[in-house]
């Protein structure tokens, strides 16, 4: 789990740095939004630390960048953290949605006003209102800790349980198993 959630947090600076690229070409100064679900559980506790250590190291090495990190325990939450991130001029905005289906339109909106948006993981329900968009492998994270469960070599029996919050998720990563 370590593992993905350190490949995850890596994705996640290489995200960063793409779209403060683009950002880069239209003003000096570059400010990224970076919103995400609250630390619920481990993968979106992982999410969140990683992103911390991630805007660490960015501002860093780069005095032009600000990052800010907002965090939702909720998809309303979220939708008023990205009206707030809008606020600020020239901003672009890394969204890893509490729930895809109900930020559709908050993300829309925020794309109307000509804020360039990556969505992460969760994509929107329809790709009009982002920019760009980096899929988790759901199937890749299910293949991954399915190597550690033993096999007829390893001699070992017992009960395994499939853990997802999601059901395509669950699907995905029960797919990756097999």
């Amino acid at each position: 789990m370590k593992n993905i959630l350190r490949a995850f947090g890596a994705s996640l600076v290489t995200l960063t740095l793409a779209a403060s690229v683009v950002s880069a070409i239209a003003a000096d100064k570059v400010t990224l939004g970076v919103a995400i679900p609250t630390a619920t559980h481990g993968f979106t506790g992982g999410i969140v630390w990683w992103a911390n250590e991630a805007k660490k190291e960015l501002e860093q090495a780069h005095s032009d960048l600000e990052i800010i990190i907002k965090t939702a325990a909720s998809t309303p939450e979220q939708a008023n953290q990205l009206q707030d991130l809008v606020t600020v001029n020239k901003i672009t905005l890394v969204v890893f949605p509490f729930e895809s289906a109900s930020l559709m339109q908050p993300v829309a909106q925020v794309k109307k006003k000509g804020v360039y948006v990556t969505m992460v993981d969760r994509g929107l329900t329809g790709t009009s209102a982002q920019d760009a968009y980096v899929a988790g492998d759901n199937t890749v994270f299910g293949k991954l800790p399915a190597g550690g469960i033993p096999g007829e070599d390893h001699g070992r029996q017992g009960r395994y349980y499939r853990v997802a919050r999601h059901p395509d998720h669950a699907r995905q990563r029960t797919l990756g198993c097999v």
